[in-house]
Protein backbone atom coordinates (compact mmCIF):
# COMPACT_ATOMS: atom_id res chain seq x y z
CA UNK A 1 0.00 0.00 0.00
CA UNK A 2 1.18 3.52 -0.80
CA UNK A 3 1.75 5.78 2.19
CA UNK A 4 0.53 9.29 1.50
CA UNK A 5 2.46 12.31 2.75
CA UNK A 6 1.01 14.95 5.10
CA UNK A 7 1.84 18.52 6.20
CA UNK A 8 3.43 19.24 2.85
CA UNK A 9 4.11 22.05 0.43
CA UNK A 10 1.48 22.26 -2.31
CA UNK A 11 1.37 23.72 -5.82
CA UNK A 12 -0.38 26.80 -4.45
CA UNK A 13 2.29 29.43 -3.84
CA UNK A 14 3.11 33.12 -3.65
CA UNK A 15 6.18 33.32 -5.92
CA UNK A 16 6.75 31.73 -9.33
CA UNK A 17 9.43 32.10 -12.01
CA UNK A 18 9.40 30.31 -15.38
CA UNK A 19 9.57 30.68 -19.16
CA UNK A 20 8.17 29.01 -22.28
CA UNK A 21 9.23 26.36 -24.78
CA UNK A 22 9.01 27.78 -28.33
CA UNK A 23 5.92 27.11 -30.42
CA UNK A 24 5.43 26.23 -34.10
CA UNK A 25 5.24 29.84 -35.25
CA UNK A 26 5.69 33.24 -33.62
CA UNK A 27 2.95 34.67 -35.82
CA UNK A 28 -0.40 34.96 -33.99
CA UNK A 29 1.27 33.34 -30.97
CA UNK A 30 -0.50 33.74 -27.63
CA UNK A 31 1.62 32.80 -24.60
CA UNK A 32 -0.57 33.28 -21.55
CA UNK A 33 -0.85 32.69 -17.84
CA UNK A 34 -3.93 31.56 -15.94
CA UNK A 35 -4.30 32.32 -12.23
CA UNK A 36 -6.70 30.51 -9.88
CA UNK A 37 -7.13 31.41 -6.21
CA UNK A 38 -9.33 30.53 -3.27
CA UNK A 39 -9.44 34.21 -2.29
CA UNK A 40 -8.96 37.59 -3.95
CA UNK A 41 -5.24 38.01 -4.71
CA UNK A 42 -3.03 41.03 -5.33
CA UNK A 43 -0.65 39.86 -8.05
CA UNK A 44 2.48 41.43 -9.55
CA UNK A 45 3.83 40.20 -12.88
CA UNK A 46 7.43 41.10 -13.80
CA UNK A 47 8.98 40.51 -17.24
CA UNK A 48 12.39 42.21 -17.59
CA UNK A 49 12.47 41.50 -21.33
CA UNK A 50 9.53 43.90 -21.69
CA UNK A 51 10.64 46.23 -18.90
CA UNK A 52 7.22 45.38 -17.51
CA UNK A 53 5.89 45.23 -13.98
CA UNK A 54 2.13 45.00 -13.84
CA UNK A 55 -0.01 44.85 -10.71
CA UNK A 56 -3.55 43.52 -10.77
CA UNK A 57 -6.30 42.34 -8.44
CA UNK A 58 -7.42 38.79 -9.21
CA UNK A 59 -10.93 37.89 -8.05
CA UNK A 60 -10.72 34.10 -8.02
CA UNK A 61 -9.24 33.80 -11.53
CA UNK A 62 -7.63 35.66 -14.43
CA UNK A 63 -6.16 34.89 -17.87
CA UNK A 64 -3.50 37.22 -19.32
CA UNK A 65 -1.78 37.22 -22.72
CA UNK A 66 1.70 38.62 -23.48
CA UNK A 67 2.74 41.10 -26.17
CA UNK A 68 4.58 40.64 -29.45
CA UNK A 69 7.79 42.06 -27.95
CA UNK A 70 7.98 39.06 -25.62
CA UNK A 71 6.81 36.61 -28.26
CA UNK A 72 9.67 37.55 -30.58
CA UNK A 73 12.17 36.17 -28.07
CA UNK A 74 10.60 32.69 -28.03
CA UNK A 75 12.48 31.38 -31.06
CA UNK A 76 14.00 28.22 -29.63
CA UNK A 77 17.59 29.00 -30.64
CA UNK A 78 19.95 26.33 -29.28
CA UNK A 79 22.30 27.48 -26.48
CA UNK A 80 20.67 30.90 -26.39
CA UNK A 81 20.67 32.77 -23.06
CA UNK A 82 18.20 35.64 -22.75
CA UNK A 83 16.24 37.32 -19.96
CA UNK A 84 12.97 35.64 -20.95
CA UNK A 85 11.97 34.77 -17.37
CA UNK A 86 8.48 35.60 -16.09
CA UNK A 87 7.92 36.25 -12.38
CA UNK A 88 4.49 36.10 -10.74
CA UNK A 89 4.19 37.17 -7.08
CA UNK A 90 0.98 37.13 -5.02
CA UNK A 91 -0.01 38.24 -1.52
CA UNK A 92 -1.99 35.01 -1.06
CA UNK A 93 -1.42 31.46 -2.37
CA UNK A 94 -2.49 30.95 -5.99
CA UNK A 95 -2.36 28.17 -8.57
CA UNK A 96 -0.57 29.15 -11.77
CA UNK A 97 -0.97 27.60 -15.22
CA UNK A 98 0.41 28.52 -18.64
CA UNK A 99 -0.72 28.03 -22.20
CA UNK A 100 1.18 28.76 -25.39
CA UNK A 101 -1.05 28.77 -28.44
CA UNK A 102 -1.57 29.71 -32.02
CA UNK A 103 -4.69 28.79 -33.96
CA UNK A 104 -3.48 25.27 -34.75
CA UNK A 105 -0.79 24.59 -32.14
CA UNK A 106 -1.10 24.59 -28.36
CA UNK A 107 -0.10 23.07 -25.05
CA UNK A 108 -0.02 24.14 -21.42
CA UNK A 109 1.30 23.28 -17.97
CA UNK A 110 0.93 23.85 -14.27
CA UNK A 111 3.77 25.96 -12.80
CA UNK A 112 5.02 24.96 -9.36
CA UNK A 113 6.05 27.67 -6.86
CA UNK A 114 9.60 28.88 -6.46
CA UNK A 115 10.00 27.27 -3.03
CA UNK A 116 9.26 23.83 -4.56
CA UNK A 117 11.91 24.01 -7.28
CA UNK A 118 15.05 21.88 -7.13
CA UNK A 119 18.66 21.60 -8.30
CA UNK A 120 18.54 18.12 -9.90
CA UNK A 121 16.36 17.23 -12.91
CA UNK A 122 16.03 14.66 -15.68
CA UNK A 123 14.25 15.69 -18.88
CA UNK A 124 11.38 13.98 -20.75
CA UNK A 125 10.94 14.96 -24.40
CA UNK A 126 9.53 13.27 -27.52
CA UNK A 127 11.85 12.59 -30.46
CA UNK A 128 10.54 14.13 -33.69
CA UNK A 129 12.46 15.87 -36.49
CA UNK A 130 9.77 16.44 -39.12
CA UNK A 131 8.89 19.97 -37.92
CA UNK A 132 11.60 20.99 -35.47
CA UNK A 133 13.49 19.56 -32.53
CA UNK A 134 13.09 18.67 -28.89
CA UNK A 135 13.64 21.54 -26.50
CA UNK A 136 13.96 22.45 -22.85
CA UNK A 137 14.37 25.82 -21.16
CA UNK A 138 16.00 26.50 -17.79
CA UNK A 139 15.06 29.61 -15.79
CA UNK A 140 17.37 30.73 -12.97
CA UNK A 141 15.98 31.94 -9.63
CA UNK A 142 19.20 33.56 -8.33
CA UNK A 143 22.19 35.38 -9.80
CA UNK A 144 25.37 33.44 -10.63
CA UNK A 145 23.61 30.09 -10.90
CA UNK A 146 25.94 27.48 -12.39
CA UNK A 147 24.06 24.94 -14.53
CA UNK A 148 25.55 21.67 -15.73
CA UNK A 149 24.05 19.33 -18.35
CA UNK A 150 24.86 15.70 -19.13
CA UNK A 151 23.10 14.74 -22.36
CA UNK A 152 22.45 11.25 -23.73
CA UNK A 153 25.70 9.97 -25.17
CA UNK A 154 27.78 11.73 -22.52
CA UNK A 155 28.11 15.22 -24.02
CA UNK A 156 28.25 17.92 -21.33
CA UNK A 157 27.50 21.62 -21.22
CA UNK A 158 27.70 24.38 -18.60
CA UNK A 159 26.29 27.89 -18.29
CA UNK A 160 26.10 30.64 -15.68
CA UNK A 161 22.72 32.33 -15.35
CA UNK A 162 21.34 35.27 -13.40
CA UNK A 163 17.79 35.54 -12.10
CA UNK A 164 15.34 35.80 -15.04
CA UNK A 165 17.96 34.37 -17.44
CA UNK A 166 16.73 31.48 -19.57
CA UNK A 167 18.98 28.88 -21.20
CA UNK A 168 17.44 27.15 -24.23
CA UNK A 169 18.67 23.79 -25.49
CA UNK A 170 17.14 22.57 -28.74
CA UNK A 171 18.26 19.49 -30.68
CA UNK A 172 17.39 15.83 -31.22
CA UNK A 173 17.66 13.08 -28.59
CA UNK A 174 17.36 15.30 -25.50
CA UNK A 175 15.22 12.99 -23.36
CA UNK A 176 17.28 11.66 -20.47
CA UNK A 177 19.39 14.81 -20.13
CA UNK A 178 20.43 15.25 -16.49
CA UNK A 179 20.47 18.84 -15.25
CA UNK A 180 22.15 19.99 -12.04
CA UNK A 181 22.50 23.50 -10.71
CA UNK A 182 24.05 25.43 -7.82
CA UNK A 183 20.67 27.06 -6.99
CA UNK A 184 17.04 26.09 -7.66
CA UNK A 185 15.88 26.38 -11.27
CA UNK A 186 12.66 25.96 -13.23
CA UNK A 187 12.72 23.48 -16.14
CA UNK A 188 10.15 23.35 -18.95
CA UNK A 189 10.48 20.73 -21.70
CA UNK A 190 8.72 19.90 -24.93
CA UNK A 191 8.87 20.49 -28.65
CA UNK A 192 8.25 23.29 -31.14
CA UNK A 193 5.95 20.99 -33.11
CA UNK A 194 6.31 17.31 -32.25
CA UNK A 195 4.81 14.35 -34.11
CA UNK A 196 3.24 11.74 -31.82
CA UNK A 197 3.97 8.99 -32.63
CA UNK A 198 7.18 9.96 -34.41
CA UNK A 199 6.13 8.36 -37.72
CA UNK A 200 2.83 10.28 -37.70
CA UNK A 201 4.30 13.06 -39.83
CA UNK A 202 0.98 14.69 -40.80
CA UNK A 203 0.01 16.03 -37.38
CA UNK A 204 2.60 17.89 -35.34
CA UNK A 205 1.78 20.18 -32.42
CA UNK A 206 3.45 22.21 -29.70
CA UNK A 207 4.46 20.14 -26.65
CA UNK A 208 5.25 21.59 -23.24
CA UNK A 209 5.31 20.52 -19.60
CA UNK A 210 7.08 21.42 -16.35
CA UNK A 211 9.70 18.88 -15.27
CA UNK A 212 9.65 17.78 -11.62
CA UNK A 213 12.83 17.90 -9.52
CA UNK A 214 14.45 14.49 -9.01
CA UNK A 215 13.92 14.76 -5.24
CA UNK A 216 10.15 14.42 -5.78
CA UNK A 217 10.23 11.42 -8.12
CA UNK A 218 8.82 8.09 -6.99
CA UNK A 219 8.74 4.44 -8.09
CA UNK A 220 5.02 3.99 -8.86
CA UNK A 221 2.87 5.86 -11.40
CA UNK A 222 -0.66 5.63 -12.82
CA UNK A 223 -1.19 6.85 -16.39
CA UNK A 224 -4.86 7.11 -17.48
CA UNK A 225 -5.80 7.57 -21.09
CA UNK A 226 -6.54 11.09 -22.35
CA UNK A 227 -10.32 10.86 -22.48
CA UNK A 228 -11.95 10.45 -24.96
CA UNK A 229 -8.88 9.56 -27.07
CA UNK A 230 -7.41 6.16 -26.27
CA UNK A 231 -4.04 6.42 -28.04
CA UNK A 232 -1.06 7.75 -26.12
CA UNK A 233 2.62 7.21 -25.41
CA UNK A 234 4.72 7.53 -22.27
CA UNK A 235 8.36 8.50 -21.95
CA UNK A 236 10.18 7.13 -18.89
CA UNK A 237 13.52 8.70 -17.92
CA UNK A 238 15.84 7.20 -15.29
CA UNK A 239 18.25 9.34 -13.20
CA UNK A 240 19.83 6.26 -11.57
CA UNK A 241 21.77 3.27 -12.87
CA UNK A 242 20.24 -0.21 -12.90
CA UNK A 243 16.64 0.98 -12.70
CA UNK A 244 14.22 -1.88 -13.40
CA UNK A 245 10.88 -0.75 -14.86
CA UNK A 246 7.72 -2.83 -15.30
CA UNK A 247 4.52 -1.66 -17.00
CA UNK A 248 1.12 -3.25 -16.27
CA UNK A 249 -2.40 -3.09 -17.70
CA UNK A 250 -5.51 -2.26 -15.65
CA UNK A 251 -5.79 -5.88 -14.45
CA UNK A 252 -2.22 -5.94 -13.16
CA UNK A 253 -0.90 -8.06 -16.05
CA UNK A 254 2.68 -7.35 -17.11
CA UNK A 255 2.89 -5.64 -20.51
CA UNK A 256 6.63 -5.04 -20.73
CA UNK A 257 9.76 -4.52 -18.66
CA UNK A 258 13.18 -2.95 -19.14
CA UNK A 259 16.34 -2.06 -17.26
CA UNK A 260 17.52 1.55 -17.60
CA UNK A 261 20.96 3.05 -17.20
CA UNK A 262 21.44 6.47 -15.64
CA UNK A 263 20.44 9.25 -18.05
CA UNK A 264 18.47 7.04 -20.45
CA UNK A 265 14.84 7.11 -21.51
CA UNK A 266 12.40 5.10 -23.61
CA UNK A 267 9.04 5.82 -25.24
CA UNK A 268 6.23 3.23 -25.08
CA UNK A 269 3.21 3.40 -27.42
CA UNK A 270 -0.33 2.36 -26.45
CA UNK A 271 -3.40 2.22 -28.69
CA UNK A 272 -6.92 1.84 -27.30
CA UNK A 273 -5.55 1.27 -23.80
CA UNK A 274 -7.59 2.55 -20.85
CA UNK A 275 -4.69 3.02 -18.44
CA UNK A 276 -1.32 1.64 -17.40
CA UNK A 277 0.66 1.53 -14.18
CA UNK A 278 4.43 1.79 -13.87
CA UNK A 279 6.55 0.19 -11.16
CA UNK A 280 10.28 0.90 -10.91
CA UNK A 281 13.06 -0.21 -8.59
CA UNK A 282 14.30 3.40 -8.30
CA UNK A 283 12.60 6.77 -8.89
CA UNK A 284 11.85 7.74 -12.51
CA UNK A 285 10.31 10.71 -14.32
CA UNK A 286 7.24 10.04 -16.51
CA UNK A 287 5.62 12.13 -19.24
CA UNK A 288 2.52 11.25 -21.24
CA UNK A 289 1.88 12.28 -24.88
CA UNK A 290 -1.41 12.28 -26.77
CA UNK A 291 -1.44 11.04 -30.37
CA UNK A 292 -2.25 13.41 -33.22
CA UNK A 293 -4.99 12.64 -35.75
CA UNK A 294 -6.78 14.81 -38.29
CA UNK A 295 -10.19 13.18 -37.81
CA UNK A 296 -10.29 13.37 -34.02
CA UNK A 297 -10.54 16.37 -31.78
CA UNK A 298 -7.12 17.45 -30.57
CA UNK A 299 -3.49 17.24 -31.66
CA UNK A 300 -0.34 16.00 -29.85
CA UNK A 301 0.12 17.21 -26.28
CA UNK A 302 2.34 16.47 -23.28
CA UNK A 303 2.01 16.38 -19.51
CA UNK A 304 4.19 15.28 -16.63
CA UNK A 305 2.56 12.47 -14.63
CA UNK A 306 2.83 12.95 -10.85
CA UNK A 307 3.07 9.79 -8.73
CA UNK A 308 0.26 8.87 -6.27
CA UNK A 309 2.47 9.85 -3.32
CA UNK A 310 2.23 13.47 -4.51
CA UNK A 311 -1.56 13.65 -4.92
CA UNK A 312 -3.32 16.41 -3.01
CA UNK A 313 -6.84 17.29 -1.81
CA UNK A 314 -7.61 20.74 -3.22
CA UNK A 315 -7.27 22.03 -6.79
CA UNK A 316 -8.43 25.51 -7.75
CA UNK A 317 -7.90 25.70 -11.51
CA UNK A 318 -8.86 27.54 -14.66
CA UNK A 319 -9.68 26.24 -18.13
CA UNK A 320 -8.57 28.68 -20.84
CA UNK A 321 -11.36 30.79 -22.33
CA UNK A 322 -9.38 31.65 -25.50
CA UNK A 323 -10.91 28.77 -27.51
CA UNK A 324 -14.25 26.96 -27.46
CA UNK A 325 -13.03 23.64 -26.12
CA UNK A 326 -14.52 20.47 -24.70
CA UNK A 327 -12.85 19.78 -21.36
CA UNK A 328 -12.54 16.81 -19.03
CA UNK A 329 -10.71 16.19 -15.78
CA UNK A 330 -9.29 12.73 -15.14
CA UNK A 331 -9.39 11.91 -11.41
CA UNK A 332 -7.27 9.10 -9.92
CA UNK A 333 -8.26 8.09 -6.38
CA UNK A 334 -7.47 5.14 -4.10
CA UNK A 335 -10.43 2.72 -4.26
CA UNK A 336 -10.92 2.58 -0.48
CA UNK A 337 -11.89 6.28 -0.57
CA UNK A 338 -15.43 7.45 -1.27
CA UNK A 339 -15.49 8.46 -4.94
CA UNK A 340 -18.99 9.91 -4.57
CA UNK A 341 -17.60 12.52 -2.15
CA UNK A 342 -15.41 14.19 -4.80
CA UNK A 343 -16.64 17.77 -5.27
CA UNK A 344 -16.45 19.91 -8.41
CA UNK A 345 -17.40 23.50 -7.58
CA UNK A 346 -18.96 22.27 -4.35
CA UNK A 347 -21.17 19.63 -6.00
CA UNK A 348 -20.63 15.88 -6.12
CA UNK A 349 -19.24 14.85 -9.50
CA UNK A 350 -21.12 12.91 -12.17
CA UNK A 351 -18.50 11.00 -14.17
CA UNK A 352 -18.96 10.43 -17.88
CA UNK A 353 -16.77 7.33 -17.57
CA UNK A 354 -15.03 5.39 -14.81
CA UNK A 355 -12.70 2.41 -14.56
CA UNK A 356 -10.54 0.57 -12.03
CA UNK A 357 -6.81 -0.06 -12.28
CA UNK A 358 -4.99 -2.63 -10.15
CA UNK A 359 -1.45 -1.71 -9.07
CA UNK A 360 0.48 -4.91 -8.28
CA UNK A 361 1.52 -5.09 -4.59
CA UNK A 362 -0.27 -1.77 -3.95
CA UNK A 363 -4.02 -1.95 -4.48
CA UNK A 364 -6.78 -0.67 -6.69
CA UNK A 365 -7.46 2.89 -7.82
CA UNK A 366 -10.56 4.36 -9.42
CA UNK A 367 -10.16 6.56 -12.50
CA UNK A 368 -13.04 8.94 -13.20
CA UNK A 369 -13.58 11.37 -16.07
CA UNK A 370 -15.67 14.47 -15.41
CA UNK A 371 -16.68 17.14 -17.94
CA UNK A 372 -15.90 20.76 -17.01
CA UNK A 373 -16.68 24.09 -18.67
CA UNK A 374 -14.24 26.83 -19.64
CA UNK A 375 -13.41 29.20 -16.77
CA UNK A 376 -12.76 28.84 -13.03
CA UNK A 377 -13.32 25.67 -10.98
CA UNK A 378 -12.42 24.01 -7.70
CA UNK A 379 -11.93 20.27 -7.21
CA UNK A 380 -11.74 18.72 -3.75
CA UNK A 381 -13.10 15.94 -1.52
CA UNK A 382 -15.56 16.12 1.36
CA UNK A 383 -12.90 14.48 3.53
CA UNK A 384 -9.90 16.87 3.68
CA UNK A 385 -7.59 13.94 4.41
CA UNK A 386 -8.36 12.21 1.10
CA UNK A 387 -5.86 12.90 -1.66
CA UNK A 388 -6.28 12.21 -5.34
CA UNK A 389 -4.67 13.02 -8.68
CA UNK A 390 -6.20 15.29 -11.32
CA UNK A 391 -5.31 15.87 -15.00
CA UNK A 392 -7.04 18.38 -17.29
CA UNK A 393 -7.71 17.57 -20.97
CA UNK A 394 -8.83 20.64 -22.94
CA UNK A 395 -9.59 19.81 -26.55
CA UNK A 396 -10.90 21.13 -29.85
CA UNK A 397 -10.21 20.26 -33.45
CA UNK A 398 -6.48 20.86 -34.10
CA UNK A 399 -6.10 22.41 -30.64
CA UNK A 400 -5.37 20.77 -27.32
CA UNK A 401 -3.52 21.25 -24.09
CA UNK A 402 -3.10 18.81 -21.22
CA UNK A 403 -1.73 19.38 -17.73
CA UNK A 404 -1.82 17.74 -14.36
CA UNK A 405 -3.52 20.17 -12.00
CA UNK A 406 -1.19 20.15 -9.00
CA UNK A 407 0.67 18.16 -6.39
CA UNK A 408 1.81 18.04 -2.77
CA UNK A 409 5.38 17.38 -1.62
CA UNK A 410 7.55 17.25 1.46
CA UNK A 411 11.33 17.53 1.18
CA UNK A 412 11.84 15.55 4.38
CA UNK A 413 9.20 12.84 4.14
CA UNK A 414 9.27 11.05 0.79
CA UNK A 415 9.87 7.38 0.08
CA UNK A 416 13.44 6.17 0.45
CA UNK A 417 15.55 6.90 -2.65
CA UNK A 418 19.20 6.33 -3.57
CA UNK A 419 21.69 9.17 -3.26
CA UNK A 420 21.05 11.97 -5.76
CA UNK A 421 23.32 12.12 -8.82
CA UNK A 422 26.51 14.06 -8.35
CA UNK A 423 26.16 17.75 -9.07
CA UNK A 424 29.11 18.04 -11.44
Amino acid sequence: MITFISDNKVHLGTSFIFSYVSNYSNRRLTPAIMIASRDTAEVTITIPKLELQEKLTVDKYAELNFTNDFISGLKGIDRRIDNLGVEVVSDTPIALYTTNTISKSADGSVIIPEDMLGTHYIVNTHFSEESGYEEFVITATTDNTLVHLIMPGGETDTATLNRFDVLTRRRSYMSGTIITSSSPINVQAGHKCGNVPTDNDNHCDHLSTEILPIKYLQKTYIVPYMYPRGNFSVDIAAPYDQTSVSIYDTEGNLLESDIFSKGTSKIYLYENVAAISISASKPVHVSQFGFGAWNKSGDPSQTTIPPPQLYTNYYPFMVSEVYDTTNYVGIIIYRLYDVEAILLDGQRVSPVESLVINLPCTGEFNILYVEVSNGYHTLTHENPGVKFGAILYSRARRYEYVTYLGLEVNDGDTVEVPDEPEVY
